[in-house]
């Protein structure tokens, strides 16, 4: 789902937030693209975050603060062989 919050007011976000988890409690997988930080805290299990078309990585639980997705979406992870979820990032 892009953006499906966007523009809506707060009884409607309401209603799309208990529709996204009535199919997650069926089983069903969403996909939910967001620029809103704390609605994707709110509603997902984890969050992969791009980054100039490329996934630079995954947090989930704990992990899933405005910080750690900012320092995701802006700079990426540290440098290394390679990002968390496989991205190959070149010297």
């Amino acid at each position: 789902i892009d953006e499906p919050t966007r523009g809506i007011d707060i009884a409607n976000k309401a209603q799309i937030y208990a529709f996204i988890q009535e199919l997650v409690a069926k089983g069903k997988a969403c996909i939910v693209i967001s620029s809103e930080m704390q609605e994707l805290i709110g509603i997902c299990d984890r969050i992969l975050v791009m980054r100039e078309g490329r996934i630079t990585g995954e947090v989930s639980g704990a992990e899933m603060t405005e910080s750690n997705v900012a320092v995701l979406a802006t700079s990426g992870p540290k440098p290394g062989p390679k990002a968390k979820g496989g991205t190959e990032w070149l010297s």
